[in-house]
């Protein structure tokens, strides 16, 4: 056959399905014959050796499959970075690229980020379920000082309203001591025994390592909710009054509240006044 013709167009869909995974003899050509060409040379090459044609879009996810993705064509474009490469993330962090092809098809694990590899340089590698975080929050100091691993379930707290500040080394460290601690006594109360507030039985609730406070704060027990029963629970108190009925100081819990719960829990549906006069006690 002679020279391919350039101009030609790589066939829209291809002539036959080919599944790669099931046709290991077509998958050995591709690694050797695929040398970043244009996708419609390489489907001429393929179809003299097998008889018919690839689809454009089955080259490009071969080579995507296969890590070949940077490669270029010979017609032009833009050249792949060199290994040591840096780039922005658009976020305030470096990208470097440390390999020329990623390990894991379709991934971007060639390239790493520079606090990372800088912290691994200096203090090892990164603890299991932490990250590495700036300690003076300057993304561009990459002292070994200023990068400190932190557990990754802690960030969020670190970040959130209500968090310790912290400006250094020093002050991380003291911040996520805080923080922990907060943590290990949510996690305590939320394992405190409790009365359901439908049953009145002791439960404690099943343990929710992804929101303790839930937990902390239920009051009804598996058993109501899974018939459907949800317990009020107890209202915040607001401010002391005296009940209009019996004449005791009480937690009011909501404003205008003029009754006792003793005493709403006697006649729930009546009145102050009507409760008072009918008990005989009106003031």
């Amino acid at each position: 056959m002679t020279g391919p013709d350039m101009g030609a167009a790589v066939p829209e869909r291809a002539v036959r399905t080919v599944r790669w995974s099931s046709e290991p003899e077509k998958q050995a050509w591709m690694e050797a014959h695929d040398r970043g060409q244009e996708a419609a040379l390489l489907s001429m090459e393929f179809e003299e050796a097998f008889g018919f044609p690839l689809a454009g879009s089955q080259v490009s996810l071969w080579r995507s499959t296969n890590g070949r993705q940077a490669r270029r064509s010979h017609g032009g474009g833009k050249p792949p970075s060199p290994i040591g490469s840096e780039r922005d993330t658009g976020r305030g962090y470096v990208l470097v690229k440390v390999a020329e092809h990623p390990r894991v098809p379709q991934s971007k694990d060639n390239w790493r980020m520079k606090h990372v590899l800088a912290y691994e340089r200096a203090h090892g590698p990164v603890p299991e379920g932490c990250v590495v975080v700036f300690a003076d929050r300057d993304h561009s100091n990459f002292s070994p000082g200023n990068l400190v691993a932190v557990p990754r379930s802690l960030l969020g707290l670190l970040n959130g309203p209500g968090a310790p500040e912290w400006r250094d080394a020093e002050t991380l460290s003291a911040a996520v001591a805080a923080v922990s601690l907060d943590r290990a006594i949510v996690a305590a109360e939320a394992a405190t025994p409790r009365r359901c507030g439908v049953c009145g039985r002791m439960f404690v609730p099943p343990a929710r390592e992804d929101n303790a406070a839930d937990c902390r704060r239920a009051q009804t027990c598996p058993d109501c909710l899974a018939r459907g029963r949800k317990s009020k629970g107890r209202k915040t108190v607001k401010f002391t009054a005296r009940c209009a009925v019996c004449g005791r100081e009480f937690e009011a819990e909501r404003a205008g509240q003029r009754r006792c719960r003793e005493c709403i829990s006697r006649l729930p549906k009546w009145g102050a006044e009507a409760q008072a006069a009918s008990e005989g006690r009106l003031r």
